[in-house]
């Protein structure tokens, strides 16, 4: 019997040997980045991975505001310069603005115009391109632009009647012009939901069709950021 058993044994070991040099011989085939790979993932999941990110899209938003006319230049052309303080009138103002990227320059088109009963709201209806930038606080925005555009004036007019040096009748008429006119703003955007804002601003309006019609605004309104 022992011849058998040394038989077998010696069987068993040669099959061992023979399975061990085929393993060595499939790992020596195998291309040396095979277990990076498969390690790291497909090249085509790396690729996606690492592939830079597309830039950010702009931002539109549209915004409707009012509020009072709280100063104004009586007569500048006079060479004086008496500045009065008041609700004088209501102005009003609705934009487009566009902020491109995750940037800081905004930029967009208003249409603003201000009311008066009696016939002597400063502007009648004006339409201005504006560009300006943006600084944010976590949610917050303050905001800062200029813009330039035209604009149908309107101021009173004043002729006299009758009378002499001592006792006069004047006729006051409201009268218009077209002409260009300038508008500064400093705004603060508080967020109230995902996609709207409570806009606070603050304007100052210069025009060049009649110098007495420049003002101050405070307007309050709202913004809601298009999805």
């Amino acid at each position: 019997m022992k011849a058998p058993l040394r038989s077998g044994l010696l069987g068993i070991g040669a099959l061992v040997t023979f399975v061990s040099i085929g393993r060595s011989a499939l790992g020596a085939d195998a291309s040396p980045g095979t277990d990076a790979i498969a390690r790291t993932g497909s090249p085509a999941a790396t690729a996606v991975a690492t592939r830079p990110a597309a830039p950010d899209a702009t931002e539109w938003s549209v915004s409707a505001a009012a509020g009072p006319v709280i100063a104004a230049i009586q007569s500048p052309a006079c060479c004086v310069w008496p500045l009065s303080f008041g609700l004088m009138s209501t102005a009003w103002e609705v934009e487009l603005q566009a902020r491109p990227g995750a940037t800081q320059f905004i930029g967009g088109v208003r249409v603003a115009g201000t009311y008066d009963r009696n016939g002597a709201a400063p502007q009648l209806l004006g339409v201005d391109v504006f560009a300006g930038r943006t600084w944010r606080h976590r949610r917050w925005a303050l905001e800062a632009t200029l813009g330039l555009g035209l604009e149908a004036a309107q101021f009173l007019e004043t002729n006299v009647l009758s009378g002499d040096s001592f006792y006069q009748t004047i006729d006051y008429h409201p009268s218009y012009e077209i002409g260009a006119y300038a508008r500064g703003t400093v705004a603060a955007a508080v967020p109230v939901g995902d996609s709207v804002a409570v806009l606070l601003r603050l304007g100052v309006h210069i025009t060049g069709a009649h110098d007495e019609d420049w003002f101050g605004s405070s307007t309050v309104g709202l913004r809601y950021t298009l999805p």
